[in-house]
């Protein structure tokens, strides 16, 4: 499978925001929040991880 310009696009900005969510993680954790981070981190990775997945799926089968 060649990864075309959107794919490429769409991967790195599931990264970004797999960044994103891993630094808001780091902050709640030492705010004494471990649990809501845990919480926040695996809610938003399963929701970003599913959503590129399907993009990616549409945009290879098009």
């Amino acid at each position: 499978m060649t990864l075309n310009s959107s794919t490429r696009i769409l991967l790195a900005l599931t990264q970004i925001v797999h960044l994103i969510v891993s630094s808001l993680g780091a902050c709640f954790s030492k705010h004494k929040a471990p649990v809501l981070a845990s919480l926040f981190q695996h809610h938003l990775r399963a929701r970003i991880f599913s959503t590129g997945l399907l993009q990616v799926l549409k945009l290879w089968k098009t």
